[in-house]
């Protein structure tokens, strides 16, 4: 009897299992009840990004996936670094800012750091994520992402 019902557990468990991957539960882009706080995230609706590896496509398709998950809004992703619009995401020597630190400074954030920096210009906020590689550019988004969920 023991046994059936051991197996019973096991079997309504794995079913459960499937229900969420590891992924979702770890990246769930929950919808921000806060009107104003999900009004303000429209400022940075649009992101320019040179799409130009497997890891920036990554980047795209994880801003895509949770920007619809935490505003309902579908993100408009350039593939170009023009400045101007929301959100700027690039190598610090694609971005070629003065503004992010020193060469020293950016070159002690090894291959997996990275800046998250806003800037206002002509008055248009802009955010801007830099690294020295594109493994840096992924960790500076899903942080981003963990701000904007939290």
């Amino acid at each position: 009897m023991r046994g059936i019902f051991f197996t019973i557990a096991l079997w309504a468990l794995s079913l459960s299992a499937l229900a969420e991957s590891g992924y979702h539960l770890w990246l769930r882009y929950a919808q921000v009840q806060n009107a104003a706080i999900k009004n303000s995230y429209r400022l940075f609706s649009s992101v320019s990004m040179k799409e130009n590896s497997p890891t920036r496509t990554i980047i795209r398709k994880e801003l895509e996936r949770a920007f619809i998950g935490l505003t309902g809004y579908k993100l408009l992703i350039k593939n170009d670094l023009a400045i101007g619009n929301g959100i700027v995401i690039g190598l610090f020597a694609e971005l070629n800012l003065d503004s992010f630190g020193t060469p020293e400074e950016l070159k002690r954030l090894g291959n997996e750091g990275f800046k998250l920096k806003s800037v206002t210009i002509s008055g248009k906020t802009q955010l801007f994520i830099g690294a020295n590689t594109d493994i840096g550019l992924l960790y500076g988004v899903f942080r981003l992402l963990q701000i904007m969920s939290t």
